[in-house]
C-alpha cells in the first residue's frame, strides 16, 4: 500500500486464544455442560460471566431472549410480561449453546453479567418493559441444566445425579441442590403436574430451567436404552413440566430443540413419534426464537476475534483509500454493476460494520454460505475467519503483501487450518467431494508452502509491471473466489454456477490506481487459460454484458482437465524429443540430393549451432530440417531463427559473417507456430556467390498444389495478373540499374521457374516479391503439396544480361511457402 494508512492486522489485536491456538479456536463450540460442570485445566474461558460478555456481540435477539428472562424471573409483580418457555430452534452453528451459558450466567452470577455491555442493555430494555428496576441480583434464582446431550437415559453419573435414574428424577435432584430428603418426598410423582409445581415452589426462589439438546435424549437415546416404561416416564415429566412451567411464578424454561425441517437427524418410528409429541407441546407453550441474524455476523465476528474496536481514524482512513476505485466509471460498468454491488452505496457504514473484512466477503458469507444447509452459520464462520485472520496477520508481520481488507479472494488456502475450516464448515457436505476439492485447491490454486499450484505459479512468473508490488498474488485471489464460488455447487441465489467474470476480477481489486480493469482481464485470461491456466474449470461462455462467461471448479475429470493432466507427466525435454522424431520421420529427400536434421542445443546459440552444423556442402542440393525445439517462426520469438538463418546463409555482418559457398543449394524446413492448425514453412535460397552474373547457374522449379477432399465444394480462388492452370516464368534479366517488376498468380496448379525476378544495382541486389495467395473460405480441410528441383541450365540468348554491364554481385533469393486449412502464401525475396 502506497498510502499511510494503518493496516488492520496492526490497528486490531487478537484474542489471545486465537493468537495461542495459531488461528484454531478449540472452543467455538460452546459447551452449556462445560461452562457448568467443568473444573481445573477443563474449565473455558467462557465459564467465567466476565469473559463471556466481553467476547459476546450483544444481537438483538438476544438482548430480547435474556430480557425474557430476567422479567420472568426477576421482574416482581410484572413476571407476566414475559413468556415462560421459550424454544430455541436454529441450525447447527446458530448460537443456540452461547445463548444457554448466557441465560446460565444471567440466573447464576446475574450481577457479572449484568455488569458488562450485553447485560446493560438488557437491564436497559427490561426496565422499559416493565417500568421500573429489576430486582436486585435478579431475586438470587436458582438454575437447574439438564445437558441432555451429555445424559445417557437410564445410567446417571453419580457425581452429577446422585440416585437419580430417569429425567424426572435428575430433574428433582438438581432442583434441590443434593438434597435427599426432598428428592425422595417429590421421586414417585414424575407425571403429576401439581406435585411438580409444589417441589418447584419449594425452593422459595425464582427458577430458570435449561434443557440442552433433548433431542439427544428422547430420539436414539431412549432407543438406545431399549426400556419401555423409561422412555414412557420421560415423555410424561416433560408433558407436565412445560404446562407447569407456565402455571408456576418466576419461573423460566428455555429448550434447545432444532426445527424439524432443518435437522437431519434419523430417527426410528418410537423416536420420530417422541418428538412429534414433544413439538406439539412446545408449539402450544412456547415460542420459538433465535439468538443471531444474518446481518449480525460482521459484529459477531470482530468481538469473538479482536480484543477490542478499530479506532475510528483507522476507519475513516481505511474507507477513503478504497473510494476511488469504487466511483471509477470503468471499474463501475465493467465490474461493480454487473455484480450488483449494493454495499458500495452506503461504502463508509459498510465497511465500518465489516471491518477488517471486505463487504464483499461478507455478502457472500451472509447470503449465500449461510443458506447452505449443512452450515453451521456463526460457528463455521467463526472458524474458517479466526484462521483466516491469523494467517495474514503472520504474513504482515513477516513482511508480506496483506490487503487493506479482506476481500472473498484472500482467504490463504495455503494454510491447512483455513483450508480444513472452509471444507469442514457443512459448505461441502460429500467426504468424496470434499477430498476432491481439497486437491483441487494445492493442485489449481496453491499448495501448503506457496511455492506452487496453477494460479500461484503465474504470480511467482509474472514479469515486473507497474501494479505487481501493489497486487502481488492478483491470479491467487482471483482462482480462491471461484475454488468459494464452486464448494457451493448450484447453491449461490440468483447467480448460477460458479463465479462471473466480473465477481473474479472485482476479487482481484485493489485500491491503488495503478491496477486498472485491463490488468485484471489480462489476469483472468491468463488464469483461464486452457494451456497455462486452472485445468479443472469447466468454463460457461458469456453472451454479452448481460451474461458475462462464469468458471466452476469441477471435481469431475473433464476434458481440459485429461490434457493438462497427461501434460504434466510429460516433460519439456520429451516432448521436444518427440517432436524431433516426427519431424525426422515425415522429411523426405525428394528431389534433393541429400537430407539433414539439425538437432537442438539448449546450450548453445541458435546461430552457432547451424554454423557449426556443417550445412555447406558442395555440389550437392540439401532439404536442412531445423529441430522445432530452438527454430521456430510466427510466434513473437523468431528473432534468434531469422538471426541463425541469416548466419547460416552468409549473410552475417562483422563477426557474424561465414565463408559460406553453397546457399543456393541449400533449403531451410522451419515450423511456422502461428495457428493451431495443419500448417508449414519452407525457404529456398539460392545464392550465386561473388561471381559476374552473366548467366544464372541453376534454375529452380517448384510445383505446388493446393487441394481440397471430394466432400468439401472446390475452393474458390482469386489471383491477381494474367495466369493459366499452369504458368511458367522464365528468368529475365533487367539491365543493373533497373528494378524488375513483380508478379502475382493464383492457380490449382502453379509451375514457376525462379528467379521469377531479380535486379542488381551498385553490385547489390533490390528486394522483389512474387506472392503467391490461394483463398479457399469454403474448404474446411486442404492440404499442400510442393517439390522442388534444382538442376543446371543455360537461358535464352534473350534474357541474358548486358555483355556491356559485366558486374560483380552477390545475389540471394528466398522462398517462403505458408499454408494452413482455409490459404496459402508463397512469397519469393531476390536480395
Amino acid at each position: 500500500m502506497t498510502t499511510n494508512v494503518t493496516p488492520w492486522w496492526k490497528a486490531l489485536k487478537l484474542r489471545q486464544e486465537i493468537h495461542s491456538a495459531s488461528g484454531q479456536i478449540d472452543d467455538v463450540q460452546m459447551s452449556l455442560f462445560r461452562a457448568v460442570h467443568a473444573t481445573g485445566a477443563d474449565r473455558p474461558p467462557y465459564a467465567d460471566a466476565h469473559y463471556y460478555g466481553d467476547i459476546t456481540h450483544p444481537t438483538e435477539r438476544l438482548i430480547d431472549l435474556l430480557t425474557e428472562i430476567a422479567v420472568r424471573i426477576g421482574g416482581g409483580d410484572d413476571y407476566l410480561k414475559a413468556r415462560a418457555v421459550t424454544r430455541l430452534d436454529q441450525g447447527m452453528g446458530g448460537g443456540k449453546s452461547h445463548a444457554c451459558i448466557g441465560a446460565y450466567h444471567l440466573a447464576a452470577n446475574p450481577r457479572a453479567l449484568l455488569g458488562t455491555e450485553l447485560g446493560k442493555k438488557v437491564t436497559e430494555r427490561a426496565r422499559a418493559r416493565i417500568g421500573h428496576p429489576l430486582a436486585d441480583g435478579l431475586g438470587r434464582p436458582h438454575v437447574v441444566v439438564l445437558p441432555c446431550d451429555n445424559m445417557t437415559p437410564g445410567a446417571g453419573v453419580q457425581e452429577l445425579d446422585g440416585p437419580a435414574v430417569n429425567l424426572y428424577e435428575r430433574f428433582l435432584w438438581r432442583l434441590f441442590s443434593r438434597d435427599y430428603t426432598l428428592f425422595e418426598r417429590y421421586r414417585r410423582f414424575w407425571s403429576d403436574k401439581h406435585k411438580i409445581a409444589e417441589a418447584i415452589s419449594a425452593v422459595n426462589r425464582p427458577v430458570l430451567i435449561i434443557v440442552d439438546e433433548v433431542l439427544d435424549y428422547i430420539g436414539n437415546g431412549l432407543d438406545g436404552a431399549n426400556q419401555t416404561d423409561l422412555a414412557a416416564q420421560d415423555m410424561a415429566f416433560l408433558r407436565a413440566l412445560l404446562d407447569v412451567v407456565n402455571d408456576v411464578p418466576h419461573v423460566a424454561m428455555l429448550v434447545v430443540m432444532i426445527a424439524s425441517d432443518i435437522d437431519k437427524t434419523a430417527l426410528s418410528p418410537d423416536a420420530q413419534a417422541r418428538r412429534d409429541d414433544l413439538n406439539s407441546q412446545l408449539d402450544r407453550n412456547g415460542l420459538p426464537t433465535t439468538v443471531t441474524g444474518v446481518g449480525d455476523f460482521a459484529d459477531i465476528l470482530r468481538r469473538r476475534l479482536f480484543d477490542a474496536e478499530p479506532a475510528g481514524e483507522v476507519l475513516a482512513a481505511t474507507a477513503a483509500l478504497y473510494e476511488k476505485a469504487l466511483t471509477d466509471k470503468t471499474w463501475s460498468k465493467q465490474v461493480w454493476d454487473p455484480i450488483g454491488a449494493t454495499w458500495r452505496r452506503n461504502w463508509r457504514a459498510e465497511m465500518t460494520s465489516c471491518y477488517p473484512f471486505h463487504p464483499m466477503l461478507m455478502s457472500l458469507a451472509q447470503s449465500e454460505w449461510s443458506k447452505v444447509t449443512g452450515f453451521q452459520r456463526v460457528r463455521s464462520t467463526i472458524r474458517i475467519f479466526a484462521a483466516t485472520v491469523y494467517a495474514l496477520q503472520q504474513r504482515g508481520r513477516a513482511g508480506e503483501w496483506v490487503p487493506a481488507l479482506i476481500g472473498p479472494g484472500d482467504l490463504p488456502l495455503s494454510d491447512s487450518t483455513v483450508r480444513e475450516a472452509l471444507l469442514g464448515s457443512g459448505l461441502v457436505e460429500d467426504d468424496r467431494t470434499i477430498a476432491n476439492y481439497r486437491s483441487l485447491a494445492e493442485i489449481e490454486v496453491i499448495n501448503h508452502d506457496g511455492s506452487s499450484g496453477a494460479a500461484r505459479r503465474q504470480d511467482l512468473e509474472r514479469q515486473s509491471s507497474t501494479w505487481g508490488t501493489n497486487n502481488p498474488r492478483a491470479a491467487e485471489r482471483a482462482a480462491t473466489f471461484i475454488f468459494l464460488a464452486s464448494v457451493v455447487g448450484t447453491l449461490r441465489p440468483g447467480r448460477g454456477r460458479g463465479a462471473s467474470a466480473p465477481e473474479v476480477k472485482a476479487a482481484t481489486s485493489v485500491p491503488e490506481a495503478t491496477y486498472t480493469v485491463t490488468d485484471a482481464d489480462s489476469v483472468v485470461d491468463e488464469l483461464v487459460n486452457p494451456n497455462q491456466g486452472m485445468s479443472a474449470l469447466d468454463i460457461t461462455p458469456g453472451q454479452g454484458n448481460n451474461k458475462p462467461a462464469r468458471y466452476f471448479l469441477s471435481t469431475r475429470l473433464t476434458h481440459r482437465m485429461l490434457v493438462k493432466n497427461i501434460r504434466r507427466t510429460i516433460t519439456d525435454a520429451e516432448r521436444d524429443q518427440v517432436i524431433a522424431d516426427i519431424a525426422k520421420k515425415l522429411a523426405s529427400s525428394g528431389p534433393f540430393r541429400d537430407l539433414q536434421f539439425v538437432p537442438a542445443d539448449p546450450q548453445r546459440d541458435p546461430a552457432d549451432v547451424l554454423a557449426t552444423a556443417g550445412l555447406d556442402t558442395a555440389y550437392t542440393t540439401r532439404l536442412i530440417v531445423l529441430d522445432p525445439a530452438q527454430y521456430s517462426l510466427r510466434n513473437g520469438m523468431e528473432k534468434p531463427t531469422l538471426e541463425a538463418l541469416t548466419v547460416a546463409m552468409g549473410l552475417g555482418q562483422g563477426a557474424q559473417q561465414l565463408p559460406v559457398q553453397w546457399a543456393s543449394s541449400a533449403v531451410y524446413a522451419v515450423v511456422n507456430t502461428q495457428q493451431r492448425a495443419l500448417h508449414g514453412t519452407w525457404r529456398w535460397n539460392i545464392w550465386q556467390g561473388r561471381r559476374p552474373c552473366r548467366r544464372p547457374k541453376f534454375r529452380t522449379t517448384t510445383n505446388s498444389r493446393l487441394s481440397a477432399p471430394r466432400s468439401s465444394p472446390r475452393p474458390r480462388l482469386s489471383w491477381k495478373g494474367r495466369s493459366s492452370g499452369r504458368t511458367s516464368m522464365s528468368p529475365t534479366w533487367p539491365s543493373p540499374t533497373r528494378t524488375g517488376s513483380g508478379t502475382s498468380i493464383n492457380s490449382h496448379s502453379t509451375r514457376t521457374t525462379s528467379p521469377p525476378s531479380m535486379a542488381c544495382s551498385s553490385g547489390r541486389a533490390s528486394l522483389l516479391g512474387t506472392r503467391f495467395s490461394t483463398l479457399a473460405s469454403s474448404a474446411p480441410r486442404l492440404s499442400y503439396t510442393t517439390s522442388a528441383t534444382t538442376t543446371t541450365a543455360r537461358p535464352s540468348p534473350t534474357s541474358e544480361p548486358p555483355s556491356t554491364a559485366p558486374h560483380d554481385c552477390r545475389c540471394c533469393t528466398a522462398v517462403t511457402a505458408t499454408f494452413s486449412r482455409r490459404s496459402m502464401t508463397l512469397s519469393v525475396r531476390a536480395y
